[in-house]
C-alpha cells in the first residue's frame, strides 16, 4: 500500500509540475500554432524547454514551427534534440529526414528515415520520405519499393503515388508512371504537382495535346509550380508555337531568374521571330 501511495504521489507531483511548468507554455504554444501565430508559438515552445530542458515534445513542436518559418538549421537541431530525449519519437525523425532531403544531405536523411521505420514499421510517412531519399539519389528501384510500401499502408495517401510515378518515369516505365499520377489526381484533384508530373510523362510519350492540358491545369491550380511553365513552353517550342513558348519561358524566369539555359533558349526564339 505504501508503494502504491508513493507512486500516486509522484504521479500527482509530475502532473502538477507539467500543468504549471513546461505544460503551461506548451499548451499556449499549441494554441498559438492553431491560430497561425507561429512567432508566438515559437516563443512559448522555447519557454517550455527552458522550464524542462529534456521536454521532447517542446523540441519537436519548436522544430516544426521553425521549419515553417524557414529556420531550417535550427529546426534540424531541435528535431535531433526531440529524438535525444525520446527514443520512440519516430515522427521527429521523419520530419528531420524531410529537412535533410531539402538540404541534399541524403546520407543522414537515409539514416533518420530508416531509424523512424525501425521504431514504427507502420509509418507510411517515413516510408514515403525514404522513397524521396532514394528518388533524389537516383536509386529508383529502392524508391519504388518504399513508395509501394507506403501505399500499402495507406491507400489514399497521395504523395507516394506522385513519387513512385517520378521513379517509374525516370526508368522510362511510362505506363506505370501515368497510372500512378492519374491515381494521385483521382485521390486529390486539386494537386497541381500531380498534373505537372503527368504533363511531363505525356510529353515524353509525345502526346502533346494531353501534356498541354495537364500543364495548363497545373498552372490553373497553382501558378507557383514553375516547372509547368517550363514544360509547357518546351512543348510549344516542339510544336513550333514559338510565341507561346516565349510567354511560358518568361513566366518561368520570373520565378527562376538564374536559369540561364532557359534564358538562352528564349533569346534564341526571340531572334528567330525578329
Amino acid at each position: 500500500m505504501k508503494l502504491i501511495s508513493m507512486f500516486a504521489l509522484v504521479m500527482s507531483i509530475s502532473l502538477f509540475a507539467f500543468a504549471f511548468g513546461e505544460g503551461k507554455y506548451y499548451k499556449k504554444g499549441l494554441e498559438a500554432m492553431g491560430q497561425g501565430d507561429l512567432q508566438s508559438a515559437k516563443v512559448f515552445f522555447d519557454e517550455s524547454i527552458n522550464e524542462n530542458p529534456k521536454f521532447s515534445r517542446g523540441y519537436s513542436n519548436l522544430a516544426y514551427v521553425q521549419a515553417q518559418l524557414g529556420e531550417i538549421d535550427n529546426a534540424i537541431m531541435n528535431y535531433k534534440m526531440a529524438y535525444k530525449f525520446d527514443k520512440e519519437d519516430y515522427s521527429s525523425l521523419t520530419n528531420l529526414c524531410g529537412l535533410l532531403i531539402d538540404k541534399n544531405d541524403l546520407k543522414n536523411a537515409l539514416t533518420s528515415c530508416s531509424k523512424a521505420i525501425s521504431i514504427n514499421p507502420a509509418s507510411y510517412k517515413a516510408y514515403n520520405k525514404r522513397c524521396m531519399v532514394f528518388l533524389n539519389g537516383k536509386r529508383y528501384d529502392s524508391a519504388i519499393a518504399d513508395c509501394s510500401q507506403a501505399i500499402s499502408l495507406r491507400r489514399d495517401y497521395v504523395t507516394p503515388y506522385i513519387n513512385r510515378g517520378m521513379a517509374y518515369s525516370a526508368l522510362k516505365k511510362y505506363k506505370e508512371a501515368y497510372d500512378d499520377l492519374s491515381m494521385a489526381i483521382k485521390i486529390e484533384p486539386s494537386n497541381a504537382l500531380a498534373y505537372n508530373n503527368r504533363c511531363v510523362v505525356n510529353k515524353d510519350l509525345e502526346q502533346y495535346d494531353k501534356a498541354l492540358a495537364d500543364c495548363t491545369k497545373s498552372i490553373e491550380l497553382d501558378s507557383s509550380v514553375s516547372e509547368a511553365y517550363l514544360t509547357r513552353g518546351s512543348i510549344y517550342q516542339t510544336m513550333g508555337q514559338n510565341e507561346d513558348a516565349i510567354i511560358d519561358y518568361t513566366m518561368y524566369l520570373k520565378q527562376n531568374p538564374d536559369a540561364e539555359s532557359v534564358r538562352q533558349r528564349m533569346n534564341t526564339l526571340l531572334k528567330d521571330i525578329k
